[in-house]
């Protein structure tokens, strides 16, 4: 039974605090200590003084402090490349402090995507000892999947990142990869090389909820009944779909149909600076048919949207990846608007074929209940597969 374990997570915002605090309760229940390498920022305060306040007093946490991470504003291949090298660098200097006065038996990265193309030019930043962790983001696997791709694959993608992806897997040090994508598991089943079997599945999971009475959901928004309520939902940017959103309202309005925007979550400088100069936006809240709350959302106003929905839009532009909105919306058997591109139309083409379609502009996918791939994304059952690293 491993004791001692260095959690790295810089980023406890949004869903990275949400699985950094899932995970850390899961392991606390093994009595096991926790090392937290966290950024130094008012969120990772916030993180702690919310979760560990108890646990600090009782010496089962201690807490590491993480260099200040370079974060490159403009994405490239290489400028990723470059973030990961530097934050080989941070993840070293924390396992150094954390390994000074206790040996630590396990490293694990909630995001392990920030590291592992670093892995493999430089190795373990933790000597020989064992680490593993999630990925969240691979798009390698998508051109052999026949996944259909919202950006032109280029040679990094084609090329690049599966060979050092690979190379990352033969470190003996890397114990196992859990991935939150059926997709990319699949593509590792795939493989021959017995490196690939270090690759786990890890289902992206939603808290375990059941739909709330929609009379009572939508009189918390102040929404009628009689709308048809389209759900936006989590961190909100502009590859959410958002104006794709306000279209196919404004044009439901138009044919007759009593639609009502509900955008709810953290919205971005550049979303809050859309809504300002909109003139789609601006008719749809002159009409009542907009509901904007730009915040994080708690668990229990969550299920409120959730249960006011008639339709969750997952229409995402430029975004390839898991979706955890889609998670949620699958588990609660609510209908998706979901697109052709990515992970997220690959579910489409695997679990929604013999679906319902509603009388809408736009189809409602439902997930065929015989086909349902997100009966097992549960937290409990997400977290049991962690046991085979600590027993």
């Amino acid at each position: 039974m491993i004791n001692k374990i260095l959690i790295i997570e810089p980023n406890v915002d949004g869903h990275y605090g949400v699985y950094l605090r899932e995970i850390v309760n899961f392991l606390l229940q093994k009595d096991v200590h926790i090392f937290l390498a966290l950024d130094n920022g008012f969120e990772a305060s916030l993180f702690l003084k919310n979760l560990i306040d108890r646990d600090i007093r009782s010496n089962r946490i201690s807490i590491v402090q993480l260099p200040l991470l370079y974060r490159p504003k403009k994405y490239s291949f290489l400028n990723n490349l470059w973030s990961q090298v530097r934050y080989w660098y941070a993840c070293r200097k924390a396992y150094k402090k954390a390994s000074i006065a206790n040996k630590i038996e396990l490293v694990f990265l909630p995001y392990l995507d920030r590291l592992i193309y670093a892995f493999s030019i430089l190795g373990s930043p933790f000597k020989n000892t064992p680490s593993s962790g999630i990925v969240m983001r691979p798009t390698f696997h998508h051109y052999e999947m026949d996944i259909k791709s919202s950006n032109m694959a280029g040679y990094s993608n084609l090329f690049l990142k599966p060979f050092l992806f690979r190379r990352a897997l033969k470190l003996k040090s890397l114990k196992s990869i859990f991935t939150i994508d059926l997709s990319f598991l699949r593509f590792s089943q795939d493989r021959l090389p017995t490196e690939w079997t270090k690759i786990q599945y890890f289902p992206d999971p939603a808290d375990q909820t059941h739909l709330s009475n929609k009379e009572l959901a939508r009189h918390h928004f102040c929404i009628d009944l009689d709308k048809v309520v389209i759900l936006l939902y989590g961190s909100i940017d502009m590859r959410k779909g958002v104006i794709g959103a306000l279209e196919w309202t404004l044009q439901a309005r138009s044919n007759g149909i009593k639609a009502q925007l509900l955008i709810l979550g953290r919205q971005s400088e550049e979303v809050r600076q859309y809504f300002k100069n909109s003139l789609t936006a601006k008719n749809l809240f002159d009409d009542n048919a907009l509901f904007v709350v730009d915040r994080y959302i708690e668990s229990d106003e969550e299920n409120l949207a959730f249960s006011a929905a008639d339709l969750v839009w997952l229409k995402y532009r430029h975004f390839d990846q898991m979706s955890g909105v889609m998670v949620k919306a699958g588990m609660l058997d609510l209908p998706m608007a979901l697109p052709d591109h990515g992970v997220m139309g690959w579910y489409k083409e695997q679990f929604l074929k013999s679906s319902d379609y509603a009388d809408f502009s736009l189809p409602r996918l439902k997930i065929n209940p015989k086909l349902n791939p997100f009966s097992e994304h549960t937290w409990k059952n997400s977290l049991l597969k962690l046991n085979s690293l600590i027993e």
